[in-house]
């Protein structure tokens, strides 16, 4: 059997079959937040469960970008702050990373020959630089082996290129047209699923029919539908509010395409998750840092 996830008000309840112990996987703002006895209790679960904790590449981006911050009143030691996150990666999770989630959406479906071969992480060393950052002293130390600008660089494209994206939902109007959110949509999934990681060696209008038809129906039947279904419902949460997106969230939903592993959940401390109800199983598989 799959995990399943049952949630309610008081507790979080989770199936699984004992000989396949489920993977966990957590959104960046938890291994922020996460502390000495949130470690501990996570530690006794696993050796008493056999659960198996991973990381992202998600994760490794995001806190490895930050390391070089200027300190500000928000964040005096950036160095320390997310050099701890690696420190507790090291500690409870699997060596190997997670596939990145363009990796598992076009290998659902069965493009993954597209993929660019920097998409693809070094499971030895990722997990070298794991290491190097949660033993390092200082940032030298970890420029020896890792080059931070790479990172901070790819944060900052990433970044605006959803902000990019976004500007478009400002001529979106109440209610919400369905056939013009759907469009803006595929122009975003063709961007970050296929064009982005093949370095834009391949896009939709190049694509066979049949190669279409597969890349439509991820999102639709397959991984990526619960990113579908979290952007159309975000959208109309953010209409409805008159605030705007933040692209931010969009960037932490690409996670949710690493459920595509039916044996995977999410555990995030991000509240917009939540903000709405959402009519798939799998959301159930989202679980709040909270609750968990």
């Amino acid at each position: 059997m799959s995990v399943k996830v049952t949630q309610t008000e008081q507790e979080c309840i989770v199936e699984y079959d004992i000989n396949h112990p489920h993977e966990i996987f957590f959104d960046t703002n938890v291994w922020i937040s996460m502390g000495n006895n949130d470690i501990k209790a996570l530690q006794s679960i696993q050796q008493q469960r056999g659960f198996r904790y991973r990381y992202s590449v998600t994760n490794f981006v995001e806190l490895v970008s930050h390391l070089e911050d200027t300190p500000s009143k928000r964040c005096k030691n950036p160095f320390v702050k997310y050099k701890n996150c690696f420190v507790k990666i090291s500690n409870i999770c699997e060596r190997e990373i997670l596939p990145s989630p363009e990796m598992e959406f076009l290998k659902e479906a069965s493009l993954e020959r597209y993929i660019d071969t920097c998409w693809i992480p070094d499971i030895d060393q990722m997990a070298l630089k794991i290491e190097t950052i949660s033993k390092s002293n200082n940032i030298t130390e970890i420029k020896g082996v890792i080059n931070l600008d790479h990172y901070q660089n790819l944060r900052n494209v990433d970044g605006t290129s959803f902000h990019s994206i976004m500007e478009e939902l400002q001529e979106f109007k109440q209610p919400l047209d369905f056939i013009k959110f759907l469009n803006w949509f595929m122009k975003l999934a063709y961007f970050f699923f296929l064009e982005r990681p093949s370095n834009n060696k391949i896009s939709y209008e190049k694509l066979t029919q049949n190669e279409r038809n597969q890349f439509n129906d991820v999102i639709t039947k397959g991984a990526g539908r619960l990113f579908y279904n979290h952007c159309l419902n975000r959208v109309k949460k953010v209409l409805k509010t008159g605030k705007k997106v933040d692209p931010n969230d969009l960037y932490d939903m690409l996670q949710l395409i690493l459920l595509r592993d039916k044996n995977r959940f999410f555990v995030t401390a991000e509240k917009a998750f939540f903000y709405y109800k959402i009519d798939d199983p799998e959301s159930q598989k989202v679980v709040s840092w909270e609750q968990f």
